[in-house]
Parts: structure tokens; C-alpha cells; sequence
């Protein structure tokens, strides 16, 4: 038999005995904004596991190794004090329990290396603003009440803004460096009877023509929201 033959025979067992496997890419992300961003990714592990990771602190400037992945696609959303960057692909919780609106990026699963850049100009929000961001882990819906200073400097009070469990919602801007809010659950069963928790503070502020006391929060720049459990 000729040598050929019996190379490309050789060559065919080997590959059978021993599959070739795909090279993860090892995927990373670039931070191209003037301020610190925290990063959140979801993706597919080597084992075919999804996994959903963060945050990390990426300055301004830096590019930072986040995951590998033979999928050729991952889901980030990322954040800063006023703006965040999210988009239509739902991302498990990281850490607690809340949902995330993240974007989905795909690329040649091929390549040993990905990076994507983080435009400023892709993000919603305003750098020089403060985003009030709160959800709850509870599973009755929370009616939240804030007052803050508007971007004209005035204070003002609003409600009601309604958090469901598995949501993050979005309310107000500000240029000051706290907030106040006060809430209320939904009224439920509980042993039979009618019950609802509340989140009362030390700070009276009118509200519906009475007056309530609100929680002063200070905004913290490594905390992507105000998370409320159960009880207040």
C-alpha cells in the first residue's frame, strides 16, 4: 500500500481517537470613556455551562480579560454614576435577584482574541448625572416615593414608581450626591389577614398632603443600584 495511503489513514484514526476541540477565545473588554465603568458579562463557559459574572472595574482607558468562550458571543451590560449601557438581551441576575436588559455581541468563535470597545456614544445617560436606579427582591411590588434636587436644583418629590421583582427600574437624574425615598408594598394575604411592609425613614418630607418619613441614600459609585428586601 502506498506511503500516502497509509499517512492519510493514519492521520483519519488519529483524529477519530482524538477529536479536535474548538479554542476558546479569550474575549476582552475596553473601556474608550472618560469615567470608571462596572461590567457584568453572560456567556458559555468550556463546559457548555452559562455563567453570568460581575462587576468588573474597568478605568478609563483600560481593556480587561472578562471571560473565554467557544460560543462566539457573550452579553455584557455596564454601568457608570449617570448612564448605563443596556440593550434587548435578557441577562440572568449578578448576585441578587434582578434581571438585567443587557446587549448581545457575536464575533468569529475562531479567533484566539476579541476585543470590544465601550462607546460612550452607544450609552444612555449623562456622565455628569447621577442615575437613581432601585429594585427589590421581593415578591410584591414595592410603590416607591423619591425626592431629590431636578437638574435645575430644585428639590422635588415624585411618585409612585412601581419595582416589581426580576426589574430594575430607572427613575430620576440628579447632580447631587444623595437621594431620599419612602415606599410601600402592595397590600397582600398574610395568616388570612390583609398586611403590606414599608420603608419609613428618619426625614419628614410632605407627600399627598401628609407627611412621611423618607430614607436618605447616599449614591455609592461601585453599587449598580438600591436593591430593597422584603420587610423595609
Amino acid at each position: 500500500m502506498p506511503r500516502s495511503i497509509l499517512t492519510a489513514a493514519a492521520l483519519f484514526l488519529l483524529t477519530a481517537l482524538h477529536p479536535v476541540t474548538a479554542r476558546a477565545t479569550e474575549v476582552y473588554v475596553e473601556n474608550t470613556c472618560s469615567e470608571t465603568v462596572q461590567v457584568a458579562v453572560s456567556y458559555t463557559d468550556s463546559r457548555g455551562k452559562e455563567r453570568t459574572e460581575g462587576y468588573f472595574r474597568l478605568p478609563a482607558g483600560a481593556e480587561r480579560k472578562l471571560l473565554r468562550t467557544e460560543a462566539g458571543r457573550f452579553a455584557f451590560y455596564a454601568y457608570d454614576p449617570g448612564r448605563s449601557w443596556r440593550g434587548a438581551y435578557r441577562m440572568p441576575s449578578v448576585g441578587d435577584d434582578y434581571g438585567l436588559d443587557g446587549t448581545l455581541v457575536t464575533f468569529d468563535p475562531t479567533l484566539k482574541r476579541y476585543s470590544h470597545a465601550l462607546s460612550c456614544a452607544e450609552s444612555q445617560g449623562d456622565a455628569a448625572l447621577r442615575q437613581i436606579r432601585m429594585a427589590t427582591t421581593c415578591d410584591h411590588d414595592v410603590f416607591i416615593a423619591v425626592r431629590y434636587q431636578d437638574l435645575a436644583g430644585q428639590m422635588q418629590t415624585q411618585s409612585w414608581y412601581r419595582l416589581t421583582r426580576g426589574e430594575v427600574s430607572y427613575l430620576p437624574k440628579t447632580r447631587a450626591d444623595h437621594f431620599f425615598y419612602y415606599g410601600r408594598s402592595e397590600t397582600f394575604l398574610e395568616q388570612g389577614e390583609e398586611t403590606w411592609f414599608s420603608y419609613v425613614g428618619a426625614h419628614p418630607f410632605a407627600l399627598e398632603g401628609k407627611e412621611e418619613g423618607f430614607i436618605r441614600k447616599d449614591f455609592n459609585t461601585d453599587a449598580h443600584l438600591l436593591l430593597l428586601s422584603c420587610g423595609g
